[in-house]
């Protein structure tokens, strides 16, 4: 073996994977197949799948980022009870907020009145 061979695979092992997201996708679907869908939450499979082959990509949103770092810190606390995606925890609009609302309403009313009544005394 040469030594541009010998550099060349030094330098494969060092430089990051970055595979298809066909891939990914195909192995989510995969493994909710064979687990049950929405027994494994999907950025867990993510984690998952990054794991074993050492992808390098990066997430698509901020919100997968925001999660898949979540994941991360929740396998190394190794906590399962750790919330991983904090809007699991928001069900629906809970009647206990209407009240909230109802002040929300009167105020953003009182004040969109009050601005155009500024700007139509402006104009005059």
């Amino acid at each position: 073996m040469n030594e541009s061979q010998k550099l060349t695979s030094g330098l494969e092992e060092l430089v990051p994977q970055y595979l298809s997201r066909k891939q990914k996708y195909a192995f989510i679907n995969s493994a909710e197949t064979l687990f049950g869908a929405n027994t494994v939450k999907k950025s867990i499979l993510r984690n998952i799948y990054k794991t074993l082959t050492q992808d390098s990509t990066a997430a698509n949103c901020e919100n997968k980022a925001e999660i898949d770092a979540r994941v991360v810190r929740a396998l190394h606390l190794g906590d399962p009870n750790i919330v991983i995606d904090l809007r699991e925890l928001n069900l629906g609009r809970p009647e206990k907020y209407n009240v909230f609302w109802e002040y929300c309403q009167k105020f953003l009313v009182g004040a969109v009145k009050n601005s155009v009544d500024s700007l139509l005394a402006v104009d005059e």
